[in-house]
Formats: C-alpha cells, structure tokens, sequence
C-alpha cells in the first residue's frame, strides 16, 4: 500500500518533533535504563528490567510508525483567501441541539484530536465532510450513523 497520509504543515513539524525526540533523546534513555537495570543481576525476576524493556518497545513502535506516516505524507498547501470551509480551516460552528458554539479545525487523520483547542477532526469525519466547501453562516445537516444534527457555520478563519 503507497497511499499518501495527509497532513497539515503544523501537523507535519509536530510529528517530525516527535520523531527527532524518540530518536535523539527517548531511546538513548531507554538504551541506559536498560544497561542499568541488566548490572542489577538476575534477568528473570527483575522489575526493571521488565520495565525497560517494555518501554523500547513502545518506543521502537511508535518510532516504525512514525516512519510510515513521515515517508508517505503529503502537506497539504492551503489556499489563502478562500472563502469556503477547506481541509486545515478552523471553523466556528453553532450546534443546534447542544445550544453552543465551538471550533473545529479539519486535519488529517493522524493529526486529529478531540482534546485539543480548537478541536481537531479528520477530513473524514462526518461532520468534516458535510462543512467542506460550505460558506459562512451556511446551516448544515451533519448525516452520522446514530443521529443527524444541525450546525451553523458562524465564522471560517484563515
């Protein structure tokens, strides 16, 4: 599979930081912890060890993947003044069965992050899919699965 991952430019450079970090300072920490917990003897019944171990482990799968998304990603160039919803806008939105307004951000699938400020969601989301080329104060019915519902886009930023 050669498929491109998408990502915005801020996405991209967060993504390579991580990358830069597990590689640069992460795993040499590992690798000692490691060293460390093998002088205190007996590998069998050893915490440290155990522990050291399993955290290179999450550290070397986190760094392969990293890999594949860096290697296949495609930066996604926005379009400046365009006046439609598009991918790496941030949007703020009136939902109507909530009673409240938010934003969102549309993001590649990697990038997405329903903690962050504004709220990141992946172009292919539904609700990212029913705002795409929508305008300002445009009313859209978002179709989910479980229940469609209605927003109102109150203002796109660049």
């Amino acid at each position: 599979m050669n498929e491109k991952i998408i990502l915005t430019q801020e996405g991209f450079e967060k993504l390579q930081k991580e990358y830069n970090e597990l590689i640069n300072v992460v795993r040499p920490k590992v690798i000692l912890d490691l060293q460390n917990a093998r002088i205190q003897g007996d590998l069998k019944e050893n915490a440290d060890y155990d522990a050291a171990k399993s955290h290179q482990a999450e550290v070397e799968s986190r760094i392969k993947e990293l890999e594949v998304i860096l290697e296949k990603a495609e930066i996604f160039r926005e379009v400046k003044n365009q006046k439609n919803v598009s991918f790496g806008k941030t949007v703020l939105l009136h939902d109507f069965d909530l009673k409240s307004d938010y934003q969102i951000k549309i993001v590649g699938e990697t990038e997405s992050d329903p903690f962050s400020d504004p709220i990141k969601i992946s172009y292919y989301s539904d609700l990212a899919k029913s705002l795409l080329e929508k305008k300002e104060k445009d009313i859209i019915f978002v179709k989910t699965v479980k229940k469609p519902y209605k927003v109102k886009i109150l203002k796109i930023y660049e």
